[in-house]
């Protein structure tokens, strides 16, 4: 079979099975069983050899402030004068943990009730992640994180560590009213048909939502040959779970968008992850010809995701939410990432589920892996080596701008801060959404002291553990 056959079948099944995810999601309320969804993404920063990088908990997209462990604090003492964004607490855990290697972002759980159940409906949710901590949350949930504190910098995230939020008496099926925001990333998954659910206390939503931050391997690992430019894939799962049961990837993107808007991506073979780390489970080119990059390939990019979303079982206002809360940290954001749907064993294994009524539960989860570009590489070798400029323009702001609040609140984009940006400091944000990462990660490997002295000038370090991992 040709690999352009391979698609058109993948396309014709995902079609196929789109319609009857339509189906099933008209008659959701017909059903026999409460019908219980979710979805969520996975994201972690790899470098040219596969490995994790920590210290990725910046929040560039902020969900609203009634979210539960979304203070946000200011730790005055602690603090430096120029560090940007000044706080120091992001997605609910100190900012930039060098133990932080994955984010659990905006997992959403949709409850759809049978009419053989009363309306309300009470149930007991519990939801736990192992090698993490769920840090954010909403409506009000029992929070159960142990060594995690929103007042603490040094706070070390282990592996073996478990968290669970619960949420004991929701009532399903019960609307109340819901809490007032302009954050798309909050109103955008309200446009779901589901059933609201309201806490004992009194809080209502469409959804239960939560996130987190953890200390954990991504299900890919991704190495890169820097001479050829061809991409190794391999299982980076556990051998225990690879060992009992089948890990079958059978979505994967490989995705590049430029600064410019325009977007080039490949769909990749399904694959099986495998006890086996060293095998090589699929190859590809990072490189795409210039033919292949155009604007128009993000709508397409998104259709077929929504397809293969549709086919793992969400409804398709579902699929469609998911998608639309990625416009700007995903499909905006310039940079080269794999995405691929998370083997249902890893997330039940990672993040067990469970709810105190018999319910037919869909769980489809999105990884996506930020890799190192070449222009990143660029973009570090240059800062590198640009003059060291003053962090006292920072006071220079006028904080009555919008784009300057924008700036401070963690955002990615800020647009026109009325100053004259230094040209380090432009090199830094051009390096994306992870640039701090990035930039610690290459003090780490290359001792230069432009870079340290910038890190310093900066406050690039907020995380202040004695630990051998910290960086210099």
């Amino acid at each position: 079979m040709t690999h352009r056959k391979y698609f058109q079948m993948c396309a014709a099944i995902a079609a196929a099975v789109a319609i009857l995810a339509i189906t099933r999601g008209q008659n959701a309320c017909a059903a026999e069983k409460l019908v219980v969804h979710e979805w969520g993404t996975f994201t972690s920063l790899q470098d040219e050899n596969g490995k994790a990088l920590g210290g990725i908990n910046v929040d560039d997209e902020p969900v609203p402030d009634f979210v539960y462990g979304n203070k946000g604090e200011w730790i005055s003492n602690l603090r430096p004068q120029y560090s940007i964004p000044p706080r120091v607490i992001s997605k609910g855990a100190p900012q930039r943990n060098p133990y932080v290697t994955m984010r659990l972002e905006t997992p959403v759980m949709y409850f759809y009730l049978p009419k053989s159940l009363p309306r309300p409906t009470v149930l007991n949710v519990n939801v736990e992640f192992r090698g993490g901590w769920l840090t954010q949350y909403y409506p009000f949930a029992d929070a159960n994180a142990p060594g995690h504190s929103n007042h603490s910098v040094g706070d070390k995230l282990e592996r073996d560590t478990v968290t669970r939020l619960t949420w004991d008496g929701l009532r399903v099926g019960l609307a109340g009213k819901v809490p007032a925001t302009t954050e798309a990333v909050w109103l955008t998954p309200r446009n779901v048909k589901a059933d609201s659910v309201t806490t004992a206390n009194g809080e209502s939503e469409k959804y239960l939502f939560y996130r987190g931050v953890g200390n954990v391997d991504a299900p890919l690992s991704v190495s890169t040959n820097l001479s050829t430019g061809d991409l190794s894939i391999r299982s980076a799962i556990d051998k225990p779970l690879a060992e009992r049961e089948p890990q079958n990837i059978l979505w994967l993107w490989l995705v590049h968008n430029r600064p410019d808007g325009t977007v080039a991506y490949r769909a990749l073979k399904p694959v099986t992850a495998t006890a086996d780390h060293s095998a090589i489970a699929a190859s590809t080119s990072s490189k795409f010809a210039e033919a292949d990059y155009s604007r128009d390939n993000l709508l397409r990019l998104q259709r077929s995701m929504h397809a293969a979303l549709m086919s793992e079982g969400l409804f398709d206002e579902e699929a469609t939410a998911m998608l639309q809360t990625w416009q700007k940290s995903y499909f905006a954001a310039g940079g080269q990432r794999l995405f691929y749907i998370v083997p249902r064993p890893w997330v039940e294994d990672r993040l067990p589920l469970t709810i105190s009524q018999p319910a037919e539960i869909t769980r489809v989860m999105m990884a996506r892996t930020e890799l190192v570009s070449p222009e990143q590489r660029d973009l570090l070798k240059r800062l590198a080596t640009a003059p060291r400029s003053n962090p006292k323009w920072v006071q220079d702001l006028d904080k009555d701008r919008p784009a300057v609040q924008t700036f401070l609140s963690g955002h990615s984009g800020f647009g026109d801060l009325g100053v004259a940006i230094p040209q380090d400091y432009q090199l830094y944000m051009d390096l994306g959404r992870f640039r701090n990462a990035l930039v610690l990660h290459e003090a780490q490997r290359n001792s230069n002291p432009v870079l340290t002295t910038f890190i310093n000038n900066y406050a690039l370090r907020t995380f202040y553990g004695a630990d051998e991992r910290k960086t210099p």
